[in-house]
């Protein structure tokens, strides 16, 4: 037996209603597509950018009693604010504290060093190389 081709079946809707609901549908699902992806780019900054915005924060800092300190953490790249007297030069606060930013630091490592293991085992059991 051989077939040529096939007719797909085509599915009308019982109300005119319907239709209009699922081009509603179709449109709210492309919006949504459309401000998730202007989001992710607007969300993207890049490490001038940063810098300078905590260049910025800086001499913003310099104008209180308190000199506030802004610095990105190397090895999280996160952002640190540290609060500091400028009479006795000690540090009143800092956010994130330091034992959060080791302990994300070693998450980090951990998730990097998790990635080779799984790449690694992948590549053996399926033999494929990346």
């Amino acid at each position: 037996m051989e077939v040529n081709s096939i007719n797909p079946v085509k599915m009308k809707p019982d109300r005119p209603e319907q239709s209009a609901s699922i081009a509603n549908t179709r449109k709210v699902k492309q919006e949504s597509r459309e401000t998730t992806v202007a989001t992710e780019r607007s969300a993207a900054v890049s490490k001038n950018d940063l810098d300078r915005a905590v260049e910025s924060a800086n001499e913003i800092g310099q104008l209180l009693k308190r000199k506030l300190n802004f610095s990105v953490d190397e090895a999280t790249d996160k952002l640190v604010v540290t609060v500091i007297d400028e009479e006795s030069g000690e540090v009143v606060r800092q956010v994130p504290p330091s034992e959060m930013l080791r302990i994300a630091a070693h998450l980090k490592q951990f998730q990097e060093m998790n990635d080779r293991v799984m790449s690694a085992v992948k590549s053996i059991i399926l033999d494929v190389r990346y």
